[in-house]
């Protein structure tokens, strides 16, 4: 997990080696989509996270060798629900509040848990073919991010 040790400076970075597909694989990690989702959602006005993100995935994937495939690779659920988790948690903090506590912050969160999405979906309906390509609304409950406390 990412922990306060890791700068804005550190986050920052790791955006622009994803951006420039040159971030090592082994750390495109969760926290890393996490940090990722984060410092492009409050830093880069121009990115739309939801509209963005995509393709810095997939594009990334293919650079490193992970193929976009209906099993593997890319998924578009996950991707959207990550995208509204993160726009929840930016909207929880001021501006001037490092970027490294709101990363540490979000992971110490029920949202920073691998297994969030599945309070909303069952593996079946997340883990589905047609989930991976295309956003699916959740089987379980509907998304109330805002009752999770930070």
């Amino acid at each position: 997990m990412m922990d306060t040790r890791y700068t804005d400076a550190d986050i920052h970075a790791l955006v622009r080696d994803l951006l420039a597909k040159q971030l090592p694989k082994a750390q495109w990690t969760h926290e890393a989509h996490c940090a990722a989702g984060l410092c492009l959602e409050r830093d880069h006005p121009d990115f739309d996270v939801s509209r963005d993100m995509p393709e810095v995935i997939r594009t990334y994937n293919e650079a490193v060798g992970v193929q976009n495939t209906d099993h593997d690779g890319y998924h578009e659920t996950i991707t959207q629900f990550y995208a509204r988790v993160v726009k929840s948690v930016c909207r929880r903090f001021e501006v001037d509040i490092p970027l490294c506590q709101i990363v540490v912050a979000m992971m110490a969160s029920p949202f920073g848990a691998k297994s969030f999405p599945l309070n909303y979906y069952s593996k079946g309906h997340l883990f589905s073919v047609s989930a991976r390509r295309t956003f699916v609304l959740p089987d379980l409950k509907d998304f109330d991010f805002e009752a999770i406390a930070l």
